[in-house]
């Protein structure tokens, strides 16, 4: 979904907009547009997550130019907003993938070195627990 906006600049758009931002990116969103208030430059381009009514998030891009009056203050803003929140969730999805296979490698590494049972499954252990459980994985072996 892209959906273009134009809108009369005023502090009270821009607060309703910076609403809609998620805090950790609120900051940065919030700089940049100063910075296009208080120079010549246009917005960069930027993704950053929203927050809708419904509590979920959604990344967008943005690029937008800021339209002045002829003392150069700005009078509106008009642009586009772009919902990549499944670009985003592949890429992510992509990297786990890569991150996976990397640890499975290692596996298959640590079984040619290893001299022991008990060296290989520490090591295996080590590395399956760490990447694909971090939060809770274990072994226990019953003799």
């Amino acid at each position: 979904m892209c959906s273009a906006f134009l809108f009369p600049h005023s502090e009270r758009r821009m607060r309703l907009f910076s609403h809609w931002v998620r805090p950790q990116d609120r900051t940065t969103v919030d700089e940049s547009v100063r910075r296009v208030m208080a120079s010549a430059e246009d917005l960069r381009p930027a993704e950053f997550c929203i927050v809708r009514p419904d509590g979920s998030l959604r990344w967008v891009a943005t690029i937008g130019t800021a339209m002045r009056d002829e003392r150069g203050t700005v009078t509106r803003i008009i642009g586009t907003i772009t919902d990549i929140t499944e670009r985003i969730e592949n890429e992510q999805a992509l990297q786990r993938q890569v991150f996976e296979l990397r640890a499975l490698s290692s596996v298959g590494l640590i079984c040619t070195q290893t001299d022991t049972m008990d060296d290989l499954l520490s090591q295996v252990t080590e590395v399956v627990g760490s990447t694909f459980y971090p939060d809770h994985f274990g072994v226990l072996l019953i003799d």
